[in-house]
């Protein structure tokens, strides 16, 4: 009997879901009260308790169509079921995504199938992959002229190298402004990642964001640690990298927070590019 209620409760969610327009017909009122009846008793849920979680929950994790569902009677009813599925997916602490990009010196160095290696014996699932050689326009979403702060700070930090090493960057540059200076190293970057075939990713795992930035190491190779990616396979400086006018190549390009990743997901992928799957190690690694 149960089996029914909840195939009756998915029926309903989907239709609400897919249908602005779905209506729960009044021959259906007695079936209504029964499901508000397993509901509330069967799960042993807090009605009330989940209409006001969902309505923060979907505050920040629900399109505008789903939130006014959220609003008409007919949702509240199975509410409780779509919460504990976003909660779910919510506190999942396995399904946190990031963005890597192997730039083209990784690529040409032949070293993908190594980085891949790194980030895949840490325990972290690649669930999407592709090689792409991208252009100018997507790569200038990538690295926004907008970030006008991080511009400036990559300034700042370009000035500090400088006067570490008794430099000019005046006559090197051109300027002493950080944010034009910043904005000259963020055109490198563009430069650079559309010079040659690229290979995007997505992977992941726990403390996803964290964890790959670890393993990739400090964005200048020259000061990453031995043992990360960029310790083990470059000496790139800054200092070099200035004095040639180019970007530095460190070979990986890593999200830096939740809101950066979902961007470059976004940026890099499509919806059917990205895979679903189990690995054979999670269940020893993770207990599930």
């Amino acid at each position: 009997m149960k089996g029914w209620w909840l195939g009756k409760l998915t029926f309903l969610q989907y239709n609400l879901v897919k249908n602005p327009k779905f209506k729960v017909q009044s021959s259906n009122q007695v079936q209504m009260s029964k499901l508000r009846q397993y509901l509330t008793f069967e799960l042993d849920l807090n009605f009330e308790l989940m209409v006001l979680n969902l309505k923060l929950l979907a505050k920040r994790f629900l399109s505008r169509r789903i939130r006014a569902l959220a609003k008409t009677s007919v949702f509240a009813i199975i509410h409780p079921i779509l919460l504990l599925n976003f909660l779910f997916m919510a506190n999942d602490l396995r399904k946190e995504h990031t963005v890597v990009l192997v730039k083209p010196d990784g690529v040409q160095r032949g070293l993908v199938g190594e980085i891949i290696s790194r980030f895949e014996k840490a325990g972290l699932k690649l669930v999407a992959l592709k090689m792409v050689w991208v252009d100018e326009a997507l790569v200038a979403k990538h690295y926004p002229d907008a970030r006008t702060e991080l511009l400036e700070g990559m300034g700042k930090k370009t000035l500090d190298t400088y006067a570490k090493y008794g430099k000019d960057p005046k006559e090197e540059l051109g300027t002493m402004d950080p944010l034009a200076i910043g904005k000259m190293i963020n055109q490198w970057n563009i430069d650079f990642l559309t010079s040659g075939p690229v290979v995007a990713m997505i992977l992941e795992g726990v403390h996803a964001i964290d964890n790959v930035r670890m393993i990739t190491g400090n964005t200048l190779p020259a000061f990453a640690a031995p043992g990360t990616i960029r310790g083990d396979y470059s000496i790139d400086s800054p200092a070099l990298a200035n004095a040639n006018r180019r970007a530095v190549h460190n070979m990986v390009h890593a999200s830096g927070n939740p809101e950066e990743a979902k961007y470059e997901e976004e940026l890099w992928f499509q919806e059917k590019d990205i895979q679903s799957y189990k690995r054979t190690d999670e269940e020893v690694m993770f207990g599930a």
